[in-house]
């Protein structure tokens, strides 16, 4: 039986993307750069939109106390 170590992260998507570019006649530094493409549109604005909520969250806690002193 063979088992298969295979991580779920992001990066396993960007190196199989990257693999493809390669076997498609792309060079290594233009298959890097065009795989990191589609991950990146992901996981920016989420992780912006993301901090950006807490920030605001953050505001307003720190407002209901400083008025309720």
């Amino acid at each position: 039986m063979i088992i298969y170590n295979i991580p779920s992260d992001i990066s396993v998507q960007i190196e199989s993307i990257k693999g493809d570019f390669i076997r498609s006649g792309f060079k290594e530094l233009p298959a890097n750069i065009l795989s990191r493409i589609p991950g990146n549109l992901i996981e920016r604005p989420v992780t912006t939109f993301s901090a950006f909520g807490i920030v605001v969250l953050i505001k307003k806690i720190y407002r209901k106390k400083s008025i309720n002193k």
